[in-house]
């Protein structure tokens, strides 16, 4: 059993209580509560997925589908008539490894090539009905999923899952406002 008391221990706090009142001192305390708290984040989302494998397996995807064609199935769902450059930019990877994605799912019959209708030159991509449908399924089933964890926490609990929510959303407008994406890569 998991209680979410665990490892609440927060040594950037004595680091922060102890450092002096200078400025510094508490900005260094402070980014050190932040470089914490973003690691006990980090570590509880791993043993949620995990736990969330052995809960409900992992999800089923279409046999013939990678893991690397389904974020391009994902990107398009989110911004359907992108140009396989743009799509090369949202993924992160080169030219000729989003062509080939792009060839392999238009041959599955889960994306077409469209013509720009202000230039016949440019070739946007949009996902099929086949895919739309893949991609709502799978959706459901996370719904699904998510709704019954979410029978088991208390009023309480659910509103601030509410405002973590709402915060992590403005966290990736601020994001998307100063250019950071899915596509960059820090590590």
């Amino acid at each position: 059993m998991v209680t979410p008391e665990e490892n609440t221990a927060d040594p950037a706090a004595g680091q922060a209580a102890s450092a002096g009142s200078s400025g510094a001192d508490r900005t260094s305390g402070a980014q050190a509560e932040r470089d914490w708290l973003s690691e006990q984040i980090s570590v509880l989302e791993a043993r949620m997925r995990a736990r969330a494998w052995e809960f409900a397996g992992p999800m089923p995807l279409p046999p013939d589908l990678t893991f690397q064609q389904l974020r391009v199935v994902n990107v398009l769902m989110a911004t359907p008539g992108m140009t396989g450059h743009e799509l090369g930019q949202a993924l992160g990877v080169s030219a000729p490894t989003a062509s080939g994605l792009v060839e392999r799912l238009v041959e599955k019959d889960l994306l077409e090539r469209r013509s720009d209708d202000s230039d016949r030159r440019v070739r946007r991509l949009f996902l099929t009905e086949r895919a739309r449908d893949i991609v709502n399924e799978m959706d459901s089933s996370t719904r699904r999923l998510f709704a019954r964890l979410l029978g088991f926490l208390e009023v309480d609990d659910l509103h601030a899952l509410v405002r973590v929510y709402r915060a992590l959303l403005v966290a990736m407008d601020a994001g998307e406002e100063a250019g950071v994406g899915w596509s960059d890569r820090t590590e």
